[in-house]
């Protein structure tokens, strides 16, 4: 099942991007807080979603919000509780 990433704002409930892959999805959110700051975090969530739509969609992936998202970003240690640091091609 191919999948895009919707990054929203839980405060607002606005999207804020769509993603073609996770990996731009956790580089625009990493992105996002060095420019915010980390109490950013507590606003976002990404969250998986099938290309073709819910319907019929099984096994979806978790939203990742909060310090689950943190530990996805890159340059992060798994279980980190600091804030992300910016990983440099």
């Amino acid at each position: 099942m191919t999948m895009i990433y919707e990054l929203w704002d839980v405060q607002s409930g606005n999207l804020i991007e769509e993603f073609g892959t996770e990996s731009e999805a956790l580089a625009a959110v990493q992105g996002y807080l060095d420019a915010n700051g980390p109490d950013l975090l507590d606003d976002l969530a990404l969250n998986p979603v099938p290309s073709t739509g819910l319907v019929g969609a099984t096994a979806l992936p978790p939203v990742l919000k909060g310090m689950e998202l943190l530990r996805r970003l890159p340059g992060t240690s798994s279980g980190a509780d600091s804030a992300p640091r910016r990983v440099t091609a």
